[in-house]
């Protein structure tokens, strides 16, 4: 691994926050590392579009294909990322604490797992990303909710 993808990589760990990041060693590391990177930055507008009432911000990390999926009270429940985008008022902010757990990428595929703590509940999520003209987008969300007092 040269210097420049471990010294990248460790900064992430370091300020990041991130959990695990995989990058393989014999095929272009500084390539999927810089890919890490750009993940990572579509994960954190997502997050901080909530946070931030920056409506634009989730526009631009959702494919305008995109689509989430969870399973509430044992149904599952899907919608599109269009209508979950129409749900957020601009200038609206919440509070809650954000962090991305890990990101990994093969090629044009990368996920990136996140959470969202919220006084009174905790969203696990995971995001799926493809890079579409040398873009990374959120395509879908599937996430996990634990409503608990924290």
């Amino acid at each position: 691994m040269e210097i420049r993808t471990a010294l990248i990589l460790t900064l992430l760990l370091t300020l990041g926050g991130l959990a695990t990041l995989q990058a393989q060693d014999n095929v272009e590391d500084t390539a999927c590392a810089d890919d890490l990177l750009a993940v990572e930055e579509v994960a954190m507008a997502y997050l901080t579009s909530g946070q931030t009432g920056d409506v634009d911000l989730l526009r631009g990390a959702f494919h305008e294909s995109a689509r989430l999926q969870s399973v509430k009270d044992g149904r599952y429940t899907e919608w599109s990322g269009q209508e979950f985008i129409s749900w957020r008022r601009p200038g609206k902010r919440s509070e809650y604490e954000a962090r991305v757990l890990s990101v990994d990428c093969a090629g044009t595929a990368a996920v990136a797992k996140v959470e969202l703590v919220f006084p009174d509940r905790r969203y696990v999520d995971y995001l799926s990303l493809l890079e579409i003209d040398g873009r990374w987008w959120i395509v879908n969300k599937i996430f996990h909710t634990e409503r608990e007092v924290f």
